[in-house]
């Protein structure tokens, strides 16, 4: 990291692309948890009524 200090372009794009990183992660981790819920109530539904 020692370019930023002499080019101030180089800092704004390290900058840009962990906000892309962390999008995309962000993006990631919402899609696997909306997925995972999805399939959890899918599997609810088609499982049979529990016996007493």
């Amino acid at each position: 990291m020692a370019d930023t200090a002499r080019n101030p372009d180089t800092a704004a794009i390290w900058a840009d692309i962990e906000v892309r990183i962390d999008r995309a992660f962000t993006t990631f981790w919402r899609n696997l948890e909306e997925r995972l819920q999805l399939q959890a109530q899918q599997a609810n539904e088609h499982s049979p009524p529990p016996t007493q």
